[in-house]
């Protein structure tokens, strides 16, 4: 396989910390600096990335910024991701109760379908990344097959085919589901009708109606 560059759009905000620049100095990343409308970093056009570090985290979920920007993401075309980076302090914000923190971090994973991982520095951050490009770059190459869990019942085998779509998580899987009652009546579905499930929105409608409509044209 031909290595190919990562391409990643930075939010020109994320100037103030180095990430841009640790991005740049890699030659394997062909980095690009605009605003972004969501996310603060786009990795290869199919992950968008926001992240904060613990603090803004606590700040966000006090003025409600995070799930502003949760829904946005969750109704973007790309599969999104939040990166918490640096370490959780006792008292880091004495005014927010930690059940609220717990509340808003499954709020977060479980309704919007974004997930979250942590790192513990600004270099880790950009090796997330990096690792995140590379594996996708190596799936669709057909080098690494869908594998490790493999769910047994009927019901969680019908929520993992429709993980394997592009930007569908555990959550809208499960609204697609519920929305159609089946596989094929979700498959069935106009573009319109999709759009009308909670967490799909315009953008992810109109590419899971083009990925199943669209005429297959071998490659040469």
């Amino acid at each position: 396989m031909t290595k190919e560059r990562i391409q990643i759009i930075a939010d020109d905000r994320e100037q103030q910390c180095d990430i841009p620049s640790i991005l740049a100095s890699c030659a394997e990343v062909e980095l690009l600096l605009k605003r972004l409308q969501c996310g603060d970093y786009s990795v290869d056009g199919w992950l968008l990335i926001e992240r904060k570090t613990v603090s803004d985290l606590l700040l966000s979920i006090v003025d409600g910024r995070l799930f502003r920007q949760a829904y946005k993401l969750s109704q973007s075309a790309m599969a999104a991701l939040l990166i918490v980076e640096g370490h959780f302090k006792e008292k880091e914000n004495p005014a927010l109760d930690r059940r609220a923190v717990l509340g808003a971090l499954a709020s977060l994973t479980l309704t919007f379908g974004i997930p979250l991982l942590r790192t513990q520095t600004r270099q880790e951050t950009v090796q997330l990344m990096l690792y995140a490009a590379k594996q996708h770059q190596f799936i669709q190459h057909g080098i690494v097959s869908r594998g490790g869990y493999h769910p047994r019942s009927l019901h969680k085998r019908q929520l993992y085919v429709l993980q394997g779509f592009p930007g569908i998580g555990p959550a809208l899987a499960k609204n697609l589901l519920q929305t159609f009652g089946s596989l094929s009546a979700v498959f069935d579905a106009s573009e319109a009708e999709l759009n009308k499930v909670r967490g799909m929105g315009v953008t992810k409608a109109a590419g899971f109606s083009q990925l199943l409509n669209s005429q297959y044209i071998k490659s040469q």
